[in-house]
């Protein structure tokens, strides 16, 4: 009886193993890449300005934590970013992001997002599918 405990945890040990050695290096890339980076905003992995970004001095930051919801715009609206989640962000989760944005490069409307990092009242997110990695405004009540 032992013998088959060791034999099935020797068993999931391997599967674990293999299951790790398996992921997409470019995923493994924009992991760390995402985490890199600091301020609130929309970040593409491959470039080197990020796509648009909180700026203390240009933009008004907004947030409302009970709708999952957090925006930056400039004073004079030109310029607009809204993240919306579809439930509470918890660490390693899957969510849906919905974004809206005005006179920002095209991000696109809605992709599932894995939440990487929650800190202080930041929320770092990751797009499997475009490497696109989000810095999420949300405010602890």
């Amino acid at each position: 009886m032992k013998n088959k405990y060791s034999i099935l945890l020797a068993l999931l040990a391997l599967i674990v193993v293999c299951s790790s050695c398996k992921e997409d290096p470019l995923l493994k890339e924009a992991r760390e890449f995402a985490l890199k980076q600091g301020e609130v905003g929309v970040y593409e992995k491959d470039k080197t300005k990020p796509v648009f970004v909180y700026d203390e001095d240009k933009h008004q930051l907004a947030a409302n934590p009970m709708q999952f919801m957090c925006r930056i715009q400039t004073d004079d609206q030109a310029k607009m970013l809204q993240m919306t989640l579809d439930k509470q962000p918890t660490l390693a989760a899957t969510c849906k992001l919905s974004v809206k944005s005005k006179g920002v490069p095209s991000i696109g409307s809605q992709c599932q997002v894995e939440v990487l990092k929650i800190e202080g009242d930041k929320v770092w997110l990751l797009d499997h599918e475009s490497y696109m990695s989000f810095i999420f405004y949300y405010p602890q009540q």
